[in-house]
């Protein structure tokens, strides 16, 4: 999984480990240290940026009108309807927000009684890592989502042809372009859509992170 992962290490003198128990014990300092650190990975999704790297849009190749070509066809294998927001550019990485709210912490230390520490803060979703590091996405076609294609595009087109409000009917125009991103679902030999996933990472150390973490650490050792 994806992780942000921050080691602490300690000498192995007496009073070095009774620091570390400290650090380790009920009220932890790690513990601490995993709620900035997790705090800083959810403040991406609504910054659309992790510390200084700005994620890109959705599908920041495509020229024309914007399709989230991968949430479209997860609609239309479900029914002749896409929604609303597949046709926006942004929020990247977003759709119910179940990515960012999967965001966990986990504290541990390297051994018993040890000196070395970790905090380590991922998601386990099986599709987290590819949209924190990217990478590629094959979604199978089905017979489903070509026969509502065919359905929703039937019914724009009749929509578009009673249109009389101008703006209305500029805006299904714009949506009609924006749906011939999907025209392969006409091609009944085409049977697999892979979609290139762009890289937007969402766990680590930022400067804000690191920053925070070293005020926490001096507002418990100075109470």
């Amino acid at each position: 999984m994806p992780a942000g992962q921050v080691t602490v290490r300690l000498g192995d003198d007496r009073t070095m480990i009774r620091l570390s128990n400290r650090i380790f014990g009920a009220d932890s300092l790690l513990k601490k240290m995993g709620a900035i650190l997790r705090r800083e990975s959810q403040k991406a999704f609504r910054l659309q940026r992790f510390g200084t790297i700005q994620w890109p849009e959705r599908y920041p190749n495509q020229v024309g009108e914007k399709l989230n070509i991968a949430g479209a066809l997860n609609d239309l294998a479900k029914g002749p309807s896409i929604k609303s927001r597949r046709y926006d550019a942004r929020p990247a990485a977003q759709d119910t927000g179940t990515l960012r709210r999967s965001i966990s912490v986990l504290t541990q230390s390297g051994r018993p009684g040890g000196t070395v520490f970790e905090v380590v803060v991922g998601s386990l979703l099986p599709y987290a890592t590819k949209q924190h590091a990217g990478g590629q996405s094959r979604i199978p076609i089905t017979d489903a989502m070509r026969a509502n294609y065919r359905k929703l595009t039937k019914s724009l087109e009749g929509k578009i042809d009673r249109a009389k409000d101008p703006a209305k009917r500029s805006k299904m125009l714009d949506k009609r372009l924006a749906l011939e991103k999907i025209a392969f679902l006409g091609n009944r030999r085409k049977s697999v859509c892979t979609v290139n996933v762009h890289p937007r990472p969402f766990v680590g150390v930022t400067d804000q992170g690191m920053n925070d973490i070293i005020q926490a650490v001096v507002a418990d050792f100075s109470g």
